[in-house]
Order: C-alpha cells, then sequence, then structure tokens
C-alpha cells in the first residue's frame, strides 16, 4: 500500500489484517455515516449477529482476533475481519469434524 491512505472508494481493497490501525482510522474518519454503517457495527450490533455476548467481542478485539476502531470509550468493528475471522472458524470447525469423521 505504500503511503497511500485507504478511502471510501479503496475500502474494497483493503484485505483482512493487512492493513494498520492507521489505516483502518483514517477509514473510519473518511466515511460519510451511510458508508460507516455498511463498514462497521458496535460491540452489540455485532454479539447480537453472530449470538454471542458483547463481552465475547470485546475480547476478540483485545486479543487482535477482530479489528475494530475505538470511537471515545467504545468500539467500531470493521465488519470484514468480523466475517474473515468467523469463516477461518467455520474452517477450523469443519476441519476438525471432517478428521472426526476419518
Amino acid at each position: 500500500m505504500g503511503n497511500e491512505r485507504p478511502s471510501v472508494k479503496n475500502a474494497n481493497c483493503l484485505q483482512g489484517f493487512g492493513i494498520t490501525d492507521e489505516d483502518l482510522l483514517n477509514l473510519w474518519i473518511q466515511s460519510t455515516e451511510k458508508n460507516r454503517q455498511e463498514l462497521f457495527t458496535d460491540t452489540a450490533g455485532a454479539a447480537a449477529m453472530i449470538g454471542i455476548s458483547q463481552r465475547a467481542v470485546r475480547l476478540w478485539i483485545d486479543s487482535g482476533r477482530i479489528r475494530a476502531v475505538p470511537v471515545g470509550k467504545k468500539h467500531r468493528i470493521w465488519l470484514r475481519s468480523l466475517e474473515e475471522y468467523l469463516a477461518k472458524r467455520i474452517k477450523t470447525w469443519q476441519g476438525i469434524a471432517d478428521e472426526e469423521m476419518n
């Protein structure tokens, strides 16, 4: 990415965990309110989407499993990182299930 800063226009090319915290913060700052709602959610929204507690979501943020932007005392979770993390977990579970079946 070099010195290029992500913008709403190239948000779709930001891949997973390959962007810096500064890039993610810039994406939040440069986004319109509508784009923020499409790209980010809060811990309550993430927890409700996947049926876990907000505490679990915060632990995932703290451990670096998912990416989030701190906004005041709260976090806004980058939905792409949540989706990627869940996809990795599903693949892991499928691998374990496949091994058990063999």
